[in-house]
């Protein structure tokens, strides 16, 4: 089969199609009036007169362009580049929304895992808290005893002190009582020695004949009487020494007792000072482990709480990704049904009937009306 015999969509050949559009007169079909116009006259009237003898023809009508408007080109172009890139960048925002959906799933194990070790320091903190709290109760009580006992001990060793000063009122008691007893003495040799004098002389006289017997007689009393005095003298001397000599062996074994209770004293109070000393640094390192699982304690919740406000931060930017996405695929859907609309009515007009369609989603849309009338044509 020839090129020359093919039939066409119209219905007849090229060559006839071609023939009777040179021989026809034109019509104009214009978008804003959708008024038909065609020329007047017998060929107008009758088409098959146009057409070659043999030859069958079809009439055909030549619609006529409106000129084309580049500014509305323009903008339309570049409304068109800001719907794609609107697009691509609603492509990276869902690009960015899975990535930040795995982040927040990643935040949301690291939240759990925190939470975890948060309850599992508490946990094992609790114990250790009231094993800190109990040992510092026995520590209390301890050190409130020894307080106890060593205030006594000082009240012991105030009365060891006043019976030391009692000793010391003694002792000069005594060194007074020595030195009165030395001068009596003193005085008793003295008069012994004046009495044996005396003796003397009485008998140097009685080997005289001249001394009568009275004199001899009043001297041997003198001399009898001194006699006596001096025993006196000797057992009150003898007696005051056996009591001098018993003080002070009183005095000794009082002063050996004030010795050695001093040192028991001095003894409790090194042991109350070490003993104090030691629970001290038990209880600084029991405040010290108390401040560490406090710190710890703190440290805990403060990054829960930077990670919750980091998770409602990135919960808030995939809400407000979410809602972009659905306002681009609610656009999508609305592009689509224009579309699908558009394919399926078919009238005289159907530019028209796409605008009005646009026109209707226009307020939904949000886009300028240019892109659209860009878009239908």
């Amino acid at each position: 089969m020839s090129s020359s015999s093919v039939d066409t969509p119209d219905g007849g050949p090229p060559t006839a199609r071609r023939g009777a559009r040179a021989a026809c007169p034109q019509a104009e079909l214009r978008p804003s009036s959708m008024v038909m116009e065609t020329s007047t006259g017998p060929a107008a009237r009758d088409p098959m007169a146009c057409a070659p003898s043999g030859v069958p023809s079809v009439s055909s009508i030549h619609v006529a362009l409106p000129p084309l408007d580049r500014s509305a080109v323009r903008a339309s172009t570049s409304q068109l580049t800001g719907i794609l890139e609107h697009v691509t960048a609603l492509a990276a925002l869902e690009s960015d929304h899975e990535e930040l959906q795995g982040q927040f799933r990643a935040l949301q194990g690291r939240v759990g895992v925190l939470e975890e070790e948060l309850t599992s320091a508490y946990e094992n903190a609790a114990p250790f808290v009231a094993h800190c709290q109990h040992a510092y109760d026995m520590l209390s009580g301890q050190l409130q005893a020894s307080q106890l006992e060593c205030a006594e001990m000082r009240s012991a060793l105030a009365q060891r002190l006043e019976n030391s000063e009692e000793i010391k009122d003694v002792q000069q008691s005594l060194d007074l009582e020595k030195q009165m007893r030395a001068e009596e003495t003193q005085w008793f040799h003295d008069q012994i020695a004046d009495f044996e004098a005396t003796l003397v002389s009485a008998r140097a006289a009685s080997n005289h004949p001249s001394v009568s017997g009275e004199d001899l007689h009043q001297v041997r009393s003198e001399r009898d009487r001194a006699l006596q005095r001096a025993a006196e003298s000797d057992e009150a001397a003898q007696a005051w020494e056996a009591s001098s000599s018993a003080l002070e062996t009183a005095s000794a074994q009082l002063r050996h007792q004030v010795e050695i209770q001093e040192a028991k004293v001095a003894d409790l109070q090194d042991q109350l000072g070490r003993s104090t000393r030691s629970f001290q640094r038990q209880l600084d390192r029991a405040h010290e482990e108390l401040d560490r699982v406090r710190d710890r304690t703190v440290d805990a919740e403060e990054q829960l709480q930077q990670t919750t406000a980091e998770l409602h931060q990135r919960t808030q930017d995939r809400d407000h990704i979410a809602t972009n996405l659905r306002a681009h695929r609610k656009c999508q859907s609305i592009f689509f049904h224009v579309d699908w609309e558009s394919n399926l009515l078919s009238s005289h007009d159907p530019q028209r009937l796409r605008w009005q369609q646009l026109s209707r989603l226009l307020p939904d849309l949000n886009v300028a009306p240019m892109t659209f009338r860009w878009i239908v044509r």
